[in-house]
Formats: C-alpha cells, structure tokens, sequence
C-alpha cells in the first residue's frame, strides 16, 4: 500500500480521522495505511485516477475471515458443550448484516466513509463492510490475538447487548416459510452434499418462486438451511 505513503492522511478522509480511530481503537495505531483504504468505498475511489481499484474491498474479504475467527473461537470457548450445528447458528446472530450494520452505526463509522453514493445516503450494507474493512486493517496492523481482543472488548461487548444477542432464539427457516406463505409464495430448500478425505459440507440454496434468493454453507445440513434463510430474510427486510 505504497500509494498511501504520499500524504500523512489521504485529502477523502476528514483531517480529525486519526483523532476519532485512536479514540476508537484504544490505541494509536502503528501503521495508519490499511485504515485509510478500510474507509474508501469503491464508488470514490474507482471515480478519481489516483485511487482507481484502491478501495477497501480486499481489506473486507480479510476482515470477514478474521471475524468469523474471532467469533467462533469466542463462542467455542464459551459453550463447550454446544454442537457444530447450534454454534454455526449462534454465530450468525453475530455476523449478520443487521448486527455487524448496527455496530457500524454505534462506533459512527459513517461519519468518515468516502464514497460517492446516487442517494447521497450510505446504503446500509456499506455500514457492515466498513466494519469488515476495519477488522481487516486491524488485524493487518496488530496481528489476530489483539483484534480479537479489540473487537470484542472494544465492539461486540461495550456496544452490544451480548446476552440479548446469544439469547435471540431466532429461527430464520420458520420465519422465512411464515412469510412465503403469507405473501402466497412457492418456497423451497435445495441442499447440495460435498465430502472430502476430511470434512464433510451442505450447500444450501432458499428459492422463492424459483428465483435463489439465500445460500448457506455449513458441515451441518440444518444451519446451513438456517443460513440461507437469513440471506433471503435480509435481502427482503423479514
């Protein structure tokens, strides 16, 4: 990330951007870069020639990986007596859209994304992959045992309620066929088995009316159904 060596911070940041991420982090950062570009969105960046392709996107794909990990070791940990299939299920409570949308709005990422959006409004889905983006940068500047200190010390716990969020008994499945039902709908759950020499997966697919709408993944065929169903509650606000 050379490019960004140029200037102490980037002219699409707000010069109090620093200020606010230490404040944030809890921790003045050894290497400002990868959170400069954990903020610039694909819309500014690809529309100016110096920044074309720059964005924050690869920092997003990292940041979900890292937070996945995060997650699961926390949840691993805390429940040693849950199966595979019911600590899949609890960690997508923390990795939705929703909740990682809602953290962004708590930590007030918004106030500093760069992007060039029609409505002039951030839609809600760049929220939850600034926080990806984040995670990312976090990880790439301080190493995985302290982001996961960081997120859910910093994030998760001071933001969230996370005893609300481990006990949500969500069911995405029967919330899903009570809406596709109500709204006359044909719903259906195709499930494709893979196997290797070491592990065993479940594709699922969520079709309404014939059109995928959700797919999960998962060693356990039902939260794998729980997951696809999720995507699709998402994509239609259920």
């Amino acid at each position: 990330m050379l490019f960004f060596q140029q200037k102490p911070l980037p002219d699409y940041l707000d010069k109090d951007f620093k200020k606010f991420l230490v404040k944030l982090l809890g921790y003045k950062p050894a290497n400002f870069e990868p959170y400069y570009q954990a903020f610039l969105h694909s819309s500014y960046a690809n529309s100016k020639q110096h920044l074309a392709f720059r964005h924050n996107e690869r920092l997003e794909f990292l940041g979900d990986l890292i937070l996945d990990a995060v997650i699961g070791e926390f949840l691993y940990e805390k429940f040693p007596n849950l199966d595979e299939g019911n600590l899949s299920r609890l960690k997508t409570r923390f990795v939705s859209r929703k909740t990682l949308n809602q953290l962004a709005d708590k930590l007030n990422l918004i106030d500093f994304v760069a992007g060039d959006f029609r409505s002039g409004a951030i839609p809600d889905d760049v929220k939850g992959n600034t926080f990806e983006a984040l995670v990312g940068a976090i990880f790439l500047d301080i190493g995985y045992k302290k982001t996961r200190k960081v997120v859910m010390k910093n994030f998760f716990d001071k933001h969230l309620n996370l005893f609300a969020l481990l006990n949500n008994d969500d069911d995405y499945k029967s919330k899903l066929v009570k809406w596709a039902q109500k709204s006359r709908k044909v719903i259906r759950f195709e499930a494709q088995e893979t196997r290797s020499e070491i592990k065993k997966e479940y594709t699922v697919v969520v079709y309404l009316d014939d059109e995928a709408c959700g797919k999960g993944v998962s060693p356990n065929k039902k939260a794998a159904e729980q997951l696809a169903a999720q995507e699709a509650c998402e994509r239609f606000y259920i």
